[in-house]
């Protein structure tokens, strides 16, 4: 079983979540130290998490920046920030690697013995890096995954439309019979993809959002 952490940027949000996840809701890099403080406070001793507004001038090995060379301006800005969040965490856990390559599915290749994750939104970066050994801190033993995932409301209008390719037949039935439940979508999204980053790597293959079903025991 892998852990997630995820964060809604959203300064109204109290959704009612499966204990095993938790959102909170922050106003944009006003914020951000609470960000940082509250995530690194939700993680074992051994992971160290580190945030920044996103920044293309931010100084990263050239290796890095020519993996998104092609990409636009604002993917590239977001990319570069990552890394250098991500570089700064490493450097805290003392695992520093002068480049961050990117895997067949997308996500970044961590050093051995090392696990985590990167996410991007509104204008906030923020990585969360670990060694592995840390993760039986998260109460699921070693070998599991960590993912992070940022959540900018201005992408709030377009998620309802998004739905069938996110909910469960069962979430579905739920936001039918009260289409208007605030950040339903948008909620379970930013927790799925927080999964999907802690599980992928694992799983060796990237797992849709409809996939994550709850599974009763």
């Amino acid at each position: 079983m892998n852990h997630a952490l995820n964060h809604v940027l959203n300064p109204a949000l109290n959704p009612a979540l499966n204990p095993r996840f938790e959102t909170r809701p922050v106003v944009v890099e006003a914020a951000r130290p609470a960000l940082t403080r509250w995530l690194q406070s939700r993680l074992p001793s051994g992971f160290a998490v580190v945030s920044a507004p996103v920044d293309s001038a931010l100084p990263v090995d050239r290796r890095e920046r020519d993996l998104v060379a092609n990409a636009v301006q604002q993917r590239q800005a977001d990319f570069i920030t990552g890394r250098w969040c991500a570089h700064r965490a490493l450097q805290a856990i003392g695992q520093a690697q002068a480049v961050i390559e990117v895997n067949r599915l997308g996500g970044p290749v961590w050093p051995a013995g090392v696990i985590g994750s990167i996410s991007h939104d509104a204008g906030v970066c923020v990585a969360v890096a670990g060694l592995n050994g840390s993760a039986g801190g998260l109460g699921f033993g070693v070998g599991v995954g960590v993912g992070v995932d940022l959540f900018g409301m201005s992408r709030a209008p377009a998620m309802p439309a998004l739905a069938p390719l996110i909910l469960s037949a069962a979430e579905s039935r739920l936001f039918e019979r009260d289409p208007e439940q605030p950040l339903y979508v948008q909620t379970l999204f930013c927790i799925k993809e927080a999964v999907i980053k802690a599980v992928s790597p694992t799983d060796r293959r990237y797992i849709l959002d409809g996939e994550l079903v709850e599974k009763k025991h």
